[in-house]
């Protein structure tokens, strides 16, 4: 089974999340989990084991960038999607521009990145 973190600060982007990937993929091989802020994320990141993040760029308590960079510090290296309504140019972490930076309209985009880290079919 593949876990998901879904960090978001926004209630009804997880409802959305959650409907999307049951209508995407066999729900049966995911698990989702969602986190309402980064402190949270980081919280529940130390203690248990996920596949994948997908988190909001912009959050009350911060932002999704912060949220990276605090996972790398605590060597915390998982496929990490950065969900945003505003596209701009990618941001960058330790230098490194981020290249999972996807629009929250393109959900086209999202189940690619989803298929490719995870190694999962659509249904």
């Amino acid at each position: 089974m593949k876990t998901i973190l879904i960090v978001d600060d926004n209630k009804d982007i997880h409802h959305l999340l959650n409907n999307f990937l049951k209508k995407t993929f066999d729900f049966s091989r995911l698990a989702l989990q969602t986190a309402h802020s980064g402190s949270e994320a980081l919280r529940v990141l130390q203690s248990h084991h996920f596949d994948l993040v997908i988190c909001d760029l912009q959050m009350a308590d911060g932002n999704g960038v912060f949220l990276l960079e605090q996972m790398r510090s605590n060597k915390i290296s998982i496929p990490f999607i950065l969900f945003t309504s505003s596209p701009g140019s990618a941001p960058q972490v330790d230098g490194e521009i981020l290249k999972a930076v996807i629009s929250k309209n393109s959900t086209e985009e999202l189940a690619q990145k989803i298929e490719k880290y995870l190694e999962i079919q659509r249904v």
